[in-house]
Formats: structure tokens, C-alpha cells, sequence
């Protein structure tokens, strides 16, 4: 008998075993059967696969016998792939590693574009040439014919596109990730307030307290508005002066029922803490800003649960409206937090910490705003030259 055993683990991480047999029979006249190869499955252990192995070589000696058909395997399209890509990251937000927005921002481009674009494409067929093609359908008719994403939000499809490529292959599907040509990216400068204007706003804003002090909050330590809307007292720390930032509250596609968009608490973005230092105004404002009985939310909303994000929009409008500027959202807030921290001196480092930038480029967009400070370092160089003893010959030694 020829049977010997083979183990293996299927895709699903289980383990697996089949009989292997691999004979060659000689008829009476010389002639051979060629090489039969074969493996059994079926239930029992190597006493029912030699005894198919028989069966096998009985029909081959009675020519009776028919090399088995191999069942067609089922062809994984990229739209297959795509889909078990968001339920790992659906498992990935189980233990906190990412947090809803990123997960529901692939959900809207896998249902969205990418199935629809790909259909039945199979994963193995989406060579560079595919990938270069949904760029392009993208920038043209990303949103309807003729009409078409803007390079960074191109850009961002391209990155999903690309984490579902490698996900394809960690499972095996293809060999390597295509390659991809990335499009060129020129992000205008961020829109801020000036300092005149900034203070405009905090004083349009206190004439209504509980919007002035989340104004206040926005624009002296940077929160995003998701972070401000989960803020809770357990997290301003008014002995140490820290404003603890642990949680945000970001939108989930198709968690509530119906398939709905649902509101949950999660972890900031791209999943990091952080401690911002409170200035005394903003320490001053949270000391007499009232706290709601049997609610932990800093700003909570009128059933004493975390705001919504219908009922921050108006009155920050209301505010910028009084101080005699453009309606504007939450987020300039933000840009002018980091934007004067750059024009008081604070370096870029520094800024990217206060601000929970993952990123140093995206800490880099307020550079422009204190071009003085360029000016004054290049002066350095006008400068006698330094001593022996300075800190460079130190450094080489």
C-alpha cells in the first residue's frame, strides 16, 4: 500500500487530514497504467483509505476506472476580500486598536465604490493596471459621471484599496500588493483665526456659558470636536491643570438597527491618548461651568447623555455671528489652537504632541504661519563664529 497521511490547517485556522495514495500498476502484456494518484477524505483512518486504495486498483486492473474530476475551486473575488478585511477590523475595534471612524469610513468605500467598481472581479486579476484604472474612475466619476473625488480623497480610496491588497495577501490570495501611483497631493494651507479674532469669538461665545466654555475648551486646547463631545470630569484634572484626553465619540454605518448610522464612544483618533495642558482661562471657565446631577459628560446633552452631533453645529454659528465672523465649524477651532501655538515659538514637536498629530506632516501645514521665525534662525549664521569650548566642539569630542 502506498497510503500515507497528510495534515494540514484550512483557512479558517482548523486543522485538517487527508490520505495520500500514488501507485503505478503493470498489466500481464508489459503495459502500464500510468500513475494513479489520488486522496481520500472520508470518514475512519488509514484502514478505510487502504482499502479505497484497493477499490482504486481493482478498477484500474478491470479498466473500469475514472481519474476523478477535480471540483472547480470557488474564484475569492477582491469584493470577497474587501469584506473580510472590514470584519478583522471590526475585531480589531473589539480590543480597541482602531476606532469606529476608520471603520466605518472602509465600510462607506467597500459598498459604496469598491464593490460596485470591481463586481466579481477575482482578487488575482487586479494587477497595476486594474489599480491605476480605479484611480483614475475615481478622479473622474468618483462621485457621479462626470464628477469626480478630490486628489486627497482619491488619495485616501487608494490607501484603502491598497490595506485590502495586503490583507489579500496575508491570506494568501496573491503574491505581493500591485503597485500603485500615488497621487500628487498640494493641501492648501489650514484656515485659521487671528488672534484678534479668536478673542472675538470667546467673548461672542460666553454670552451663552455652556457653548462659551466648549469654545474656550476648542480653541486654547486644540480638542476635536468628537473629543470635546466625549469629554467627562473624570478626565479634567484641575490640581495637575491637565485636560486628559482618552475618548471620542465617532459614527458607526450600519451598527444601529435598519442598517442605521450610530453614534459610539471610542478612543481618539487613530487611537492615542493624550494630556493637554489647560491654561488659566480655560481652568477658570470649567471651575464655573455647571455640572449636571447624575452625569459624567462635561457638556452633556439635555437627557444628561453626551451631546449629538446635531446640537453643536448652531451654536457655534450663533456665536461666530455675534463676534462678526463667517459661520464655521468646530474644527478651526483646532487649526487655530495649533497655528498660534507655531506663531508664539512652540516647536513643530511640541505642537504634533498637544495636538495628538499621528503624523508629523500634518503638524508641518502650520509651518507657513511663523516665517519670522525662519528669518531669525538664518540670522544666526551672521553671528560670530562659536568658541573651541562651545557645544559643537563638545559634541566632537
Amino acid at each position: 500500500m502506498s497510503i500515507r497521511e497528510r495534515k494540514w490547517k484550512g483557512s479558517d485556522g482548523k486543522p485538517r487530514r487527508a490520505w495520500i495514495y500514488d501507485f503505478t500498476i503493470t498489466f500481464p502484456d508489459g503495459s502500464s497504467s500510468g500513475r494513479i494518484r489520488g486522496t481520500y477524505d472520508g470518514p475512519g483512518g488509514r484502514r478505510e483509505a487502504e482499502a479505497h486504495e484497493r477499490q482504486v486498483m481493482a478498477s484500474v486492473l478491470a479498466g473500469t476506472w475514472r481519474a476523478p474530476v477535480p471540483e472547480a475551486q470557488p474564484v475569492v473575488t477582491l469584493v470577497t476580500i474587501a469584506k473580510q478585511y472590514v470584519e478583522k477590523l471590526r475585531d480589531d475595534l473589539a480590543v480597541e486598536k482602531r476606532g469606529h471612524r476608520d471603520l466605518d469610513e472602509v465600510i462607506c468605500f467597500v459598498d459604496g465604490h469598491l464593490t460596485r467598481y470591481f463586481a466579481d472581479a477575482p482578487v488575482g486579476s487586479v494587477d497595476a493596471e486594474a489599480v491605476e484604472r480605479f484611480k483614475v474612475h475615481l478622479a473622474r466619476d468618483g462621485r457621479k459621471p462626470g464628477s469626480g473625488f478630490a486628489p486627497k480623497t482619491v488619495f485616501n480610496h487608494m490607501s484603502m484599496t491598497r490595506r485590502i491588497l495586503a490583507f489579500a495577501v496575508v491570506k494568501k490570495h496573491i503574491a505581493a500588493v500591485p503597485m500603485i501611483d500615488w497621487p500628487k497631493l498640494t493641501e492648501p494651507p489650514p484656515r485659521f483665526y487671528s488672534f484678534e479674532e479668536a478673542d472675538r469669538l470667546i467673548v461672542a461665545g460666553d454670552e451663552e456659558p455652556f457653548w462659551g466654555s466648549m469654545i474656550r475648551t476648542a480653541l486654547r486646547c486644540g480638542l476635536r470636536i468628537g473629543e470635546l463631545r466625549a469629554a467627562q470630569w473624570e478626565c479634567v484634572d484641575f490640581r495637575s491643570g491637565l485636560l486628559h484626553v482618552t475618548r471620542a465619540i465617532t459614527k458607526v454605518r450600519g451598527a444601529g438597527q435598519g442598517g442605521k448610522t450610530e453614534e459610539h464612544v471610542t478612543v481618539p483618533k487613530n487611537g492615542k491618548t493624550r494630556s493637554v495642558p489647560m491654561p488659566p482661562s480655560v481652568v477658570a471657565a470649567l471651575r464655573d461651568h455647571p455640572r449636571r446631577v447624575g452625569s459624567p459628560w462635561v457638556w452633556p446633552g439635555e437627557d444628561g447623555s453626551w451631546l449629538r452631533e446635531n446640537a453643536v453645529k448652531h451654536p457655534m454659528w450663533r456665536a461666530c455671528r455675534r463676534a462678526g465672523l463667517a459661520e464655521d465649524g468646530w474644527h478651526i477651532c483646532r487649526h487655530t489652537f495649533a497655528s498660534h501655538l507655531v506663531q508664539r515659538g512652540v516647536h513643530l514637536l511640541e505642537v504634533q504632541a498637544l495636538a495628538g498629530h499621528s503624523n508629523y506632516k500634518s503638524t508641518l501645514r502650520y509651518a507657513h504661519v511663523a516665517p519670522s521665525r525662519h528669518a531669525a534662525s538664518v540670522a544666526l549664521l551672521d553671528q560670530p563664529a562659536p568658541s573651541d569650548d562651545g557645544p559643537a566642539a563638545e559634541l566632537a569630542r
